[in-house]
């Protein structure tokens, strides 16, 4: 039978062990793959952030005369590209699978296309849970 002493290893090698992972962090490659990540989130959030609110106060507000219906659709096609570009990104530098889930938008032929095409046909988009995530996830990136 060992004794705790003997699976442990000797202090040296447990002090080693901890000096590299404190001061071996600058010597990572994924340490600057981090911060620039971190570098890219604040102005992306704010671009997010203004556009979203902007958008979104157009389609509510223009929605009255009809034109804003196809705006509020445009700004939830948006919702799920900024979500897909946010995989991209942390899947790049922060070395994460992150998976895109499908959302039931179908835009390859655009998004007026898209808005005229009946509800019936396209299945309800307003009511996606993926929909709402990207949307929620979208927004959740803000720096306010």
């Amino acid at each position: 039978m060992s004794t705790p002493s003997e699976t442990r290893g000797s202090p040296a090698e447990s002090l080693l062990g901890v000096s590299r992972a404190v001061f071996g962090v600058p010597f990572r490659l994924q340490t600057y793959g981090n911060l620039a990540y971190l570098a890219l989130q604040f102005p992306l959030g704010l671009a997010y952030f203004t556009t979203f609110v902007t958008l979104l106060a157009l389609g509510a507000g223009l929605s009255v005369v009809l034109v804003g219906v196809p705006l509020l659709l445009g700004t939830l096609a948006l919702a799920t590209g900024v979500v897909r570009v946010e995989a991209v990104l942390a899947d790049t530098l922060l070395s994460v699978d992150v998976r895109s889930r499908p959302v039931g938008i179908d835009l390859e032929e655009g998004v007026l296309a898209y808005a005229g095409t009946s509800s019936s046909t396209r299945g309800r988009t307003s009511g996606s849970r993926s929909c709402w995530r990207s949307c929620s996830s979208a927004s959740s990136r803000s720096p306010c």
